[in-house]
Order: structure tokens, then sequence, then C-alpha cells
């Protein structure tokens, strides 16, 4: 998406008939979102007050903006930016997840304890204990495994990643390598799409991306 685009609806401009007459007037569409359009097809004269459809060729869905144009008027999305969540998530608890995480007593290198203190806020429910042995605590307390990966999981989705310990692979002295990694997916229109455990970064997996396991959303009600 590359900033503000003016689209002056004019012959010149928006791809009429260039051995046409010039209309009697000229008309702006000034559209706030950032992404790339494609206007076609438009008239070669335009009066006031006259329909103009413009067709959209980008990540949102306008349904093909119609209406009558005053000399400058602003199309805008009216859906949310923010990615689609689990079912009982939605943008509010992305941000209530978010602000634990920067405040609660988890600090870096504990990302079971920031995912549980996060969780059990939340209303939630875990079991505390290391990273890499909760997917056999998980499904106790009502959480379901799903198939996603990392980049894709809705928001509110509990990723889990074994240690290298569990694993055998070498590199086993410290933090996810020796205990493995949780961490909550959000999404929020401000800061997009943060993965929250000890603190919310913008990369999946903390220092052992490759040792992803699974992806689990709890099923019960809160």
């Amino acid at each position: 998406m590359f900033g503000k685009l003016l689209c002056f609806i004019s012959l010149s401009m928006c791809g009429g008939d260039k051995n046409s007459e010039k209309p009697n007037k000229e008309y702006k569409t000034e559209v706030s979102e950032k992404t790339n359009y494609n206007f076609y097809s438009l008239p070669t004269e335009v009066e006031e007050g006259v329909a103009l459809e413009v067709e959209s060729e980008s990540e949102y869905d306008f349904d093909s903006y119609s209406g009558s144009l005053n000399n400058s008027e602003t199309l805008t999305n009216t859906e949310s930016t923010v990615v689609d969540g689990v079912e009982g998530w939605n943008e509010e608890k992305s941000k209530e997840a978010q602000r634990i995480a920067r405040t609660d007593n988890a600090h870096g290198g504990y990302c079971a304890k920031g995912v549980a203190n996060i969780l059990l806020k939340m209303g939630y429910p875990v079991e505390r204990g290391n990273a890499h042995d909760w997917d056999q605590s998980l499904p106790r307390k009502g959480w379901k495994k799903i198939s996603c990966q990392p980049a894709s999981c809705p928001s509110g989705t509990l990723l889990q990643y074994e240690s290298n310990v569990h694993l055998g692979k070498p590199g086993r002295s410290t933090g996810g390598k020796k205990w493995g990694h949780v961490e909550i997916v959000t999404s929020t229109s401000s800061d997009g799409r943060k993965y929250c455990s000890d603190a919310c970064r913008g990369n999946s997996g903390g220092t052992v991306p490759d040792n992803f396991s699974g992806a689990w959303v709890y099923e019960g009600e809160i």
C-alpha cells in the first residue's frame, strides 16, 4: 500500500479517450487507504451529481463504491484491518494480552510464565510448567490442537515449540533451547500481528522457531 492516492477524474489521467472533449468540470476522489487501485471505464464527460462506480483491486473489499461525487469526496475502508481471531477472541483481547505482557513480572527467557500470566488473568485455564511440556497439559484444560502454521494462525491461538533437549538437537543450555517456547498470537489495528509471552514480538518462535510443535485453541467458555 503506497500512501494517499488521488485519482483526478479527467480524460488524461483515468483511462479516457484522449481525443474526446475535456469534461466541463473536474472532480476528484480522494482515497485514504494505502493500496493499489485500478480505475477504469470512466465516462468521457462527468456532470455534477452523476453517480460514478469505482472498482478496487486490493486486499479490502469496497463492494464497488457507487455514489454521487461532490467536488472532493473521501473513500474510507469501514472494515477492520485486524486479523480474524479464534471464537471468543477479538481485538480488545489482543490489546489486553499485550498490556499484560508489558506490565507483568515475567522477564526475558520466562515465556511460559508470561503466557500463563496472560491467560490466567484473562480467565483461560492453563497449568504452569516448562514450555516444552505444555502439549501434555493443554488438553487437560480444554484446549484443542488445530492445524495451522505460526504465520497464519488466527489471533488467540497458543503456539508451542519443543526444546532442543526433547528433540535431541545440539545447543541445549539456556532459554527456549533448554525449556521450549510458548506464545499467544495477537493482532491489533495499531500494532499489527504480535506474538506475546514474556514480551510481545514481531517474529514467532523465540529462540527456537524451527521447533514448532503445534497450535492450540481453547474450546470452553470464558
